[in-house]
């Protein structure tokens, strides 16, 4: 049974709880089989966000609660970063932290389209030592612990290993709820101008790859799009305004499969920075630095 230590992780005289794979795993497959029952819902309620386009419903709420209870019980002490329940104010520290995405790809959930999951990650000192996506839809679950390999329904799995840009399929990310932000009466001047800028980097972004990439696509879930470069469907994901929450889990199952996630600037990613870079080899992910663009960059 393969376990992490949090308490040797972070350098504590006593030793703590193990975490295991194995109970990720399970409580993955927990929130899942919520999912999963209430996928084909057509009374769904569905309330927005922050903008028309950013939806949650109450089985966001039920999952996370849901899994909060589960981790609270085995690991008193953890903190949480989630989607449903954080605020813009909290971020990953260096205590052992549950980083979770109850459904990622909660559009396509509300819509019956099958690219939803459960996404969670568990880090200490800010690097994600698990992580677990599960599809319960498609059956898949993806998992990795950190320097053990990624794995798809318990069978391991590697990127395409892709090199050259023109042959690669490269998924296109963006928040449709950020850009929905431009116009709104109700929004501010300043997030309005944020807004507008985000938009030119997305159309830069996607202009680059329509005319140096062989094709695009784009799913709606940001942690399966990442599992999909480690599983070698996708070459490479390239993104404007992901979460913690959607970039824990699935950043250590593409570097598990051997990928690299890097800032558009070339730098190591760090999750809060809402960018990210994966790709299959080093060389392909290099090949998009000084080419995509980002606010602030």
């Amino acid at each position: 049974m393969s376990t992490v230590n949090p308490a040797d992780a972070v350098g504590e005289a006593k030793p703590g709880p193990e975490v295991t794979v194995e109970f990720v795993q399970a409580i993955a497959r927990e929130a899942g089989e919520i999912l999963r029952t209430s996928f084909y819902d057509r009374n769904k309620k569905v309330d927005t966000k922050d903008s028309p386009a950013d939806l949650v419903t109450e089985y966001d709420r039920a999952i996370e609660d849901h899994l909060k209870k589960r981790i609270h019980k085995a690991f008193p002490t953890h903190q949480f970063l989630c989607e449903e329940s954080s605020t813009s104010n909290d971020c990953l520290t260096d205590a052992p932290t549950w980083v979770i995405d109850p459904i990622d790809g909660t559009t396509n959930f509300v819509h019956s389209i099958p690219h939803t999951c459960v996404s969670i990650g568990f880090a200490v000192n800010k690097q994600v030592l698990i992580g677990v996506v599960y599809a319960p839809i498609l059956e898949e679950l993806f998992t990795a612990e950190k320097g053990k390999g990624a794995y798809l329904n318990g069978e391991r799995i590697h990127t395409s290993g892709r090199r050259d840009p023109s042959r690669a399929v490269v998924c296109c990310g963006f928040s449709v709820s950020s850009l929905r932000k431009i116009g709104m009466p109700d929004v501010d001047p300043v997030a309005q101008a944020a807004a507008r800028e985000i938009e030119k980097s997305v159309m830069n972004n996607v202009t680059y790859c329509v005319h140096n990439c062989r094709d695009i696509r784009h799913y709606g879930s940001t942690a399966l799009e990442l599992c999909y470069v480690a599983a070698g469907r996708l070459d490479a994901y390239q993104s404007l305004s992901p979460k913690e929450w959607d970039l824990a889990a699935g950043v250590l199952i593409v570097e598990e499969a051997g990928g690299c996630v890097i800032d558009f600037d070339g730098k190591p990613l760090e999750l809060h920075v809402r960018r990210g870079l994966a790709a299959s080899t080093e060389e392909l992910a290099r090949s998009f630095v000084g080419q995509l663009t980002a606010p602030g960059l």
